[in-house]
C-alpha cells in the first residue's frame, strides 16, 4: 500500500491493517513542534476512497462559551466537537487531511472564531515567517482571501473582532486594518491602502461597545 513507510516532512504514515470490508486501518505519526511526535488513526475506505479520522490530538483546544463546544486545532485540521464536547467534526474549507489530503507542518499559528461562531480567520504559511490571511463564512462555506504576507505570530493571530462580529482589525507591518465582514460577503473588496486604522500592533486594539473597538496611539 502506497501509505506505508511513506516519508513527508514531519509526518509518517504506518501501521495498516485491511479488514474483509475493504476497509484500510492505518495511523500517522506527526513531529509537532512544542508537542513532540503523536499518533493519529484514521480509516479508508478502499471502494469509495473514503478518508475518515478517527482520533484528534489537541495540538491547540479552546472552549467556545458563545456555541458551547471545543474547538480543536492541529496539522491535520480544525475541528469543533458538539454540545456533549464530544464528536470532532472538521470545519469545511479550512486545510486539512481530510477535505485535500494537506497536512500543515511547522508551528501552528491560532484560528480566530468570530464571536458569534459563524465566521472564521487563519493565517496560511506561505514562507517560515509569514502567511496569508484567509477568512472563512462556515454558513455560507465561502473562502476568502484578506491580505498576503502577514508576519506569524506563534503565541497570537493578530487578529481583534469586533463583539458584534460585523467586522475585525488585523495588523501588518506595524499597522492596523480595518475588514467588514459585509464587503466580504459582497464581495466588494476595497484596496487594503484605503483600509488603514493607523501605526501600530494588534495589542493596540481592545473591545469597546457592542459594536465598536478602542484604538489606543501612542503619543509620537
Amino acid at each position: 500500500m502506497a501509505l506505508v513507510g511513506f516519508l513527508w516532512g514531519e509526518v509518517r504514515f504506518a501501521g495498516p491493517d485491511l479488514s474483509d470490508t475493504y476497509l484500510v486501518v492505518f495511523k500517522v505519526r506527526s513531529d509537532s513542534p512544542g508537542c513532540g511526535a503523536y499518533d493519529t488513526l484514521l480509516t479508508m475506505d478502499l471502494e469509495t476512497r473514503t478518508l475518515t479520522q478517527l482520533t484528534h490530538f489537541p495540538e491547540r483546544l479552546v472552549y467556545l462559551a458563545g456555541r458551547k463546544v471545543l474547538q480543536l486545532q492541529n496539522r491535520f485540521g480544525v475541528f469543533h466537537s458538539d454540545p456533549t464536547l464530544s464528536n470532532f467534526q472538521p470545519y469545511p474549507l479550512f486545510p486539512s487531511l481530510i477535505a485535500d489530503n494537506r497536512i500543515l507542518q511547522g508551528s501552528l499559528s491560532p484560528v480566530k472564531l468570530s464571536p458569534n461562531g459563524r465566521y472564521l480567520l487563519y493565517l496560511e504559511g506561505s514562507s517560515p515567517a509569514f502567511g496569508d490571511l484567509f477568512f472563512i463564512d462556515l454558513d455560507k462555506g465561502n473562502r476568502q482571501l484578506v491580505s498576503k504576507k502577514i508576519e506569524i505570530d506563534l503565541a497570537s493571530t493578530p487578529i481583534v473582532w469586533a463583539p458584534d462580529s460585523s467586522f475585525f482589525v488585523y495588523s501588518k507591518n506595524g499597522v492596523i486594518y480595518y475588514m467588514s465582514v459585509r464587503q466580504l460577503g459582497e464581495q466588494r473588496g476595497v484596496e487594503e491602502s484605503y483600509r488603514q486604522i493607523g501605526p501600530g500592533r494588534i495589542g493596540a486594539m481592545s473591545p469597546g461597545g457592542e459594536t465598536s473597538l478602542y484604538y489606543v496611539r501612542a503619543n509620537s
